[in-house]
């Protein structure tokens, strides 16, 4: 049986909980129904849940079920199945063929710190932590961190890094901002982030607890609802933060902004971005000349379209960012020698 735009479960987005764990991601239902049919304990299954406070939809995401009970609840764009047959419990694995297995350890190398390291995109808005929470503090220092990108990804682009708070798209001073699909589902952080004191989840906030934690930060720019001039203050704000006119200082010129819902209507092809980028860049040179700058790069036409910001003398840019989301396979279009790269290679 199959109901749409319904849910059976309310997991947390990460862990999920005994009665109703994480299953995994999947791209689409089928997948997330055989992973639970796998399972012989598994009644129902949830696909493309929501978080426990109901604030975003977590589209994707696989939970199962492992009780009698079947209560849904509505969750747009979901999917839920109900097994009522358990499979009868897998039978014993087939014997392993007699033989030697030769394994070779090899020497160990050391990890790559400008590449070790995570976004911050679900850690207040999802999880619920501020940059002091004691235990995530004490994971973060455990793992050793060599990178943090800071504030998010997406909501780089609509954040206020000296107040901590999302920017209603309402509120732009560039003009009017269509509510596309790639903003609208961060407005449902709204309530919760800007309702806490001004400044928990600022730049500042977080250099002096988690960004403490790893050797460098990634500073996200906001240069999507940020003018020229309010960008250019945002420089200015990081500049006078601890140790950001230190070598090692990244920063990112917006967040994926070649994808339609989140580049316009400010940026129609990367022409228009990369002559937006000029002055920000050049504040940038100015406040904080031993920093790195990266253009936000993608793949195929948008890339063609930086080359020749690359080829000037010298380049407007240090390097390119690069999301490849995996299992997808494309590559970045090659831009002059020395510069086909992700944003950490080239720093």
């Amino acid at each position: 049986m199959l109901v749409s735009d319904v849910s059976s479960g309310y997991g947390d987005p990460l862990g999920g909980s005994p009665a109703e764990p994480y299953l995994g991601t999947f791209e689409t239902e089928a997948e997330c129904r055989a992973c639970c049919g796998a399972q012989p304990n598994c009644t129902s299954y949830a696909w493309g849940n929501i978080s426990t406070k109901g604030l975003h939809a977590w589209w994707h995401r696989c939970y199962g079920r492992h009780d009698h009970e079947w209560s849904l609840t509505p969750v747009r764009g979901s999917y839920v199945g109900r097994r009522f047959s358990v499979p009868p419990p897998p039978g014993p694995p087939p014997p392993v063929p007699p033989g030697v297995v030769s394994l070779t350890v090899g020497q160990g190398a050391p990890v790559n710190q400008a590449l070790f390291g995570w976004d911050l995109e679900e850690w207040g808005s999802a999880l619920n932590l501020s940059f002091g929470d004691t235990a995530g503090l004490a994971l973060t220092e455990a793992l050793h961190p060599g990178v943090l990108r800071y504030p998010s990804g997406t909501g780089s682009n609509i954040w206020d890094m000296r107040k901590g708070r999302y920017i209603p798209l309402s509120e732009s001073t560039r003009g009017p901002v269509r509510a596309t699909r790639g903003y609208t589902k961060w407005q449902k952080f709204y309530p919760w982030i800007n309702s806490l004191p001004l400044g928990t989840f600022s730049a500042k906030s977080f250099l002096r607890g988690l960004g403490g934690k790893a050797k460098r930060t990634i500073w996200d720019l906001n240069v999507f609802l940020f003018n020229t001039s309010e960008a250019c203050d945002q420089i200015r704000y990081i500049s006078g933060l601890p140790g950001q006119l230190e070598p090692g200082v990244l920063l990112e010129l917006g967040n994926e902004l070649y994808i339609s819902n989140q580049g316009l209507p400010f940026y129609p092809n990367s022409t228009a971005y990369a002559d937006a980028m000029v002055p920000i860049v050049a504040c940038a040179r100015k406040l904080m000349p031993k920093a790195k700058i990266a253009a936000c790069g993608g793949a195929g036409a948008w890339n063609e379209g930086l080359k020749p910001y690359f080829q000037r003398s010298p380049p407007l840019f240090d390097g390119l960012t690069h999301h490849n989301y995996s299992p997808r396979t494309e590559t970045v279009t090659a831009l002059p020698p020395g510069d086909q790269m992700s944003y950490v290679r080239r720093l």
